[in-house]
């Protein structure tokens, strides 16, 4: 997860496209075929680098893991996907609660509000740039083609569900429906 954020920060930064413009046109290229698959593959990294750099026992190790945890984090939210921003924000969360309860200290409290810093200087650039929080007030919009999509997607996979609820229907099985009007 690392190599590949540290390459899609690259490819946003140094490419051809100006900054913050067709965002996600060529960042997780050439391994990934488009932004969803590149945020959810590095999500899972970041995943394991944030909870193994919160429960590190020397400085060498959590040292390591907490910058490998800023740089995925900076991949994700490069990488424009609003999916993976809601599960990295809610894996944050649970993850510093848990190791909060865990043990309580003045460096686990610095660390929480270090993280809080880091989403109030992230919304503020968001802020800054509109399109980017349009891009993210869109998640519950449902004139959004992709939301209206996966609404659909979630409504064909209930009625394959329930048409077959112990075999499934294997993985090709998708089918198209439309929303009820």
């Amino acid at each position: 997860s690392l190599i590949f954020s540290i390459l899609g920060i690259y490819n946003h930064f140094f490419s051809e496209v100006p900054y913050f413009r067709n965002i996600t046109k060529g960042v997780p290229r050439p391994f990934f075929p488009e932004h969803g698959s590149y945020a959810a593959f590095i999500t899972f990294g970041f995943a394991l680098s944030l909870n193994l750099g919160l429960n590190a026992n020397n400085s060498l190790s959590t040292w390591i893991y907490r910058n490998c945890s800023a740089i995925i984090f900076t991949g994700i939210i490069l990488s424009f996907t609003r999916a993976a921003w809601v599960g990295t924000f809610l894996l944050i969360c649970f993850s510093v609660w848990v190791n909060l309860l865990k043990k309580f200290s003045v460096r686990n409290l610095l660390i929480l509000l270090a993280i809080i810093l880091i989403f109030c200087i992230i919304i503020y650039f968001m802020i800054l740039y509109t399109d980017i929080l349009k891009h993210f007030f869109s998640i519950y919009d449902i004139r959004n083609l992709s939301n209206l999509e996966r609404i659909n997607r979630w409504v064909a996979g209930i009625k394959m569900f329930k048409e077959n609820p112990i075999l499934g229907v294997g993985s090709v099985s998708y089918t198209h429906l439309t929303l009820p009007t």
